[in-house]
Parts: structure tokens; C-alpha cells; sequence
């Protein structure tokens, strides 16, 4: 909901001040990518960012853990 909100709000202010450029699709972009690869770590939708990745890198090396 943030995410709308405040796209809406630059929004508004990107017409006001340089409608001729629409540089709010940028900020989109790259925020909306941030979120939607934070859904995907969140909901263990990426298999080599969850626990059990770490888990087994750690098992690889044991002296870096001691």
C-alpha cells in the first residue's frame, strides 16, 4: 500500500514539475523491483537465498566457523 501511495503522490508531483519527463517510472521500476525480489526471499520463492543454502555453505567450510 506504501508502494501505491507514494508512486500517487510522485506522481502528481512529476506532472506539476516537468510533465514533459516522467521520470516516476524510473522510481517504479526500481523500487518495484526491490519489492518484488524481497516477496520472493520472503516467501522462499528463491532456492539459493533460504536457510537451507546458508546452512549448507556454512557446512562447507567448518574452521571459518570456529
Amino acid at each position: 500500500m506504501q508502494y501505491i501511495a507514494v508512486l500517487c503522490v510522485l506522481t502528481v508531483v512529476n506532472l506539476l514539475t516537468s510533465p514533459r519527463y516522467l521520470w516516476v517510472g524510473w522510481v517504479a521500476l526500481g523500487w518495484g523491483t526491490g519489492v518484488g525480489f524481497h516477496g520472493l526471499r520472503v516467501f522462499d520463492k528463491i532456492p539459493f537465498l533460504n536457510g537451507e543454502w546458508e546452512r549448507r555453505q556454512v557446512e562447507k567450510c567448518p574452521e571459518r566457523g570456529l
